[in-house]
């Protein structure tokens, strides 16, 4: 490790085995070479620690730091409390990054003399073979954001709002960072990364947007019935709906351009959480159970307000109103079902071209 690097890197690496060299050594590769990596092994099982051991003797700015199991929340408060750098940026152990993130969002902090640096992203999709089927650029507009706003002309769209939600598009300065005190909330699932810099960022002076994309944020199909949503998605949901909105307001964004995007987020989280249901057992029962959690009745009541709703939002708001959660689940049970058809000849294709290279 180098004395006093400008950036720390921090990975938060649970059993990511197959993917995690590629991510540390992307890192790694950075123009900027000026960093520490801190891969924070949260308790893994699989050959995690062994992928982190071999890198780390291999460059001495990669450095392995053990934890017990806590989650991806403590992982990252792990990384931050042992971190030294002038910067600090938090990368998931499955994703990668282009070669000049940690040069070019450093020089835009500087530059605009930002407390934080936010850039686009490309979302890439694999499909279960692990072939990439697809990759989509997401940028942001190249603002300077002040605190009390105005925020520039237009609402704030769904796109833009995403980016400034996640946790590793972003660069920070630490030790402004580490005096506001703020960490991820451990314990807390799904709405992690929003909670957190809903946070940060009302408190930044200055925030700049980087119009341009460099992390590959890797979205693999999930193989099991188990998934990361559970019966408290709508109390999550409106939580992170709240933080948002408070965010906005602290960014100066009109009360009646709020007062629309709450009503479409919490119309959203609807279909959202039925699309989440339909993939368990006794579906019908888990979405009641969802409506019934602190927060959920107030979402429901707001999505009623939503005029611009889709088909889609505007049939699992007027069913859960109704408490019709079997009708509720149909759409996303028969879009579900179309992609199993769909997906099944792509990855007997994959595997056909995987067999035939080897």
């Amino acid at each position: 490790m180098i004395a006093q690097p400008k950036v720390s890197i921090v990975v938060a690496a649970y059993n990511v085995g197959p993917y995690l060299a590629r991510c540390v050594r992307s890192l790694l590769a950075q123009t900027e070479r000026s960093i520490e990596v801190l891969i924070v092994d949260d308790g893994s099982t699989d050959q995690t620690p062994q992928v982190i051991k071999g890198i780390a003797a291999e460059d001495s700015r990669a450095v392995h730091v053990r934890r017990e199991n806590g989650g991806l929340s403590a992982a990252r408060n792990s990384g931050l409390r042992a971190a030294t750098g002038e910067f600090i940026c938090f990368v998931d152990g499955d994703d990668w990054v282009e070669p000049t993130m940690v040069e070019s969002m450093v020089a835009s902090c500087k530059a605009t003399e930002s407390q934080v640096a936010i850039a686009g992203a490309y979302v890439d999709f694999h499909d279960r073979a692990d072939e990439l089927v697809r990759s989509e650029k997401r940028l942001m507009p190249g603002w300077v954001i002040l605190r009390g706003g105005p925020l520039h002309d237009g609402p704030p769209d769904h796109n833009f709002l995403n980016l400034v939600g996640y946790a590793w598009n972003k660069i920070y300065r630490r030790e402004w960072l580490q005096d506001l005190g703020i960490v991820f909330e451990e314990g807390l699932s799904l709405i992690e990364d929003i909670d957190f810099n809903a946070q940060v960022l009302a408190r930044a002076e200055r925030t700049v947007l980087v119009s341009d994309a460099f992390v590959h944020y890797v979205q693999r199909p999930r193989r099991t019935l188990g998934t990361t949503h559970d019966e408290t998605f709508l109390s999550k949901h409106m939580r992170a709906i709240d933080a948002v909105d408070s965010l906005l307001a602290a960014w100066g964004v009109d009360r009646e351009v709020r007062s629309t995007r709450f009503a479409r987020a919490c119309s959203l989280s609807l279909w959202s959480a039925s699309r989440s249901a339909a993939t368990k057992p006794h579906a019908s029962q888990r979405m009641r159970r969802m409506l019934e959690q602190p927060g959920a009745d107030r979402l429901l009541l707001h999505a009623q307000e939503h005029r611009g709703a889709d088909w889609r939002s505007a049939w699992a708001t007027a069913t859960m109103k109704r408490g019709l959660y079997g009708v509720a689940l149909l759409p996303a049970r028969a879009i579900r079902a179309m992609q199993s058809l769909t997906e099944g000849p792509r990855l007997v294709s994959a595997q056909l071209r995987k067999g035939s290279s080897g």
